[in-house]
């Protein structure tokens, strides 16, 4: 089998857990396979995987339980996007921010109460900047609490045959029982690449932006905030950069 191209997709998470997708193109028949040996990448765990022909190419550990940290949001971003295929709710639509949302440590999208933020942009603070803030504003405005939309990623997760798969929290926060495998992200991760084509460029986005109202004393006045992939990437706290005059909170 000739390899003509190999494409992978890496996806780092905070746990010092990896995870790899490939799309294998171009085979032949006049030489014999060669077995692929695996990287050597500070992971515990990882899989790399043909999504065409689902097979697996090289895996490290692929069923242990780890930590999914921010890869969590995979999960929430199908829920949200399945609510959205099923016109439950729109992107235009806004979503109320809560003081749990508003309060939410870790990386954010700097929300704040009393805001109403549509679920465009609510989409890519949580998948741009990673922000917690923005994942609880999408959980409460989708499900209505955090609680019961916790309830429908483990029960989509079991329908997507995520077996070793228990989710507490929709942002990935360290929390007890909060774990899964690199086989069983693969699985989720090609389903979202399949059932929601559409969405697949917010994955693309090295700078988030975003544009909400000013503060109930002013309405009128617009505001938009920069969060570089460069921060994102160091492990100080995440510094909101106001692009407009008069919008430092």
């Amino acid at each position: 089998m000739n390899l003509i191209a190999l494409r992978a997709v890496f996806v780092p998470a905070v746990a010092g857990f990896s995870l790899f997708f490939g799309l294998l193109a171009g085979v032949g028949a006049q030489t014999a396979p060669q077995a692929l040996q695996g990287p050597e990448i500070a992971a515990r765990a990882y899989l790399l995987i043909d999504v065409t022909a689902n097979q697996v190419l090289i895996e490290k550990d692929a069923d242990a339980q780890v930590e999914p940290a921010s890869l969590t949001k995979l999960m929430t971003a199908y829920i949200v996007f399945d609510a959205l295929r099923a016109k439950k709710i729109s992107l235009a639509q806004t979503f109320d921010v809560s003081e749990r949302a508003w309060k939410m440590p870790g990386s954010r999208m700097f929300i704040e109460p009393r805001m109403k933020i549509k679920v465009e942009d609510l989409l890519k603070g949580m998948i741009v900047q990673s922000g917690n803030d923005a994942t609880v504003a999408l959980a409460e405005g989708v499900a209505g609490s955090v609680e019961r939309f916790v309830q429908l990623m483990n029960e989509q997760a079991k329908l997507l045959g995520m077996s070793k798969t228990s989710y507490k929290n929709p942002e990935g926060l360290t929390e007890a029982g909060h774990t899964t495998t690199a086989r069983d992200l693969s699985v989720l991760s090609t389903r979202l690449m399949r059932e929601f084509p559409e969405y697949a460029q917010l994955y693309a986005i090295k700078n988030g932006v975003w544009k909400a109202a000013q503060r109930p004393t002013t309405p009128t006045a617009i505001c938009s905030c920069s969060v570089t992939q460069a921060s994102m990437a160091s492990n100080r706290p995440h510094r909101c950069r106001w692009l407009l005059p008069n919008c430092h909170r």
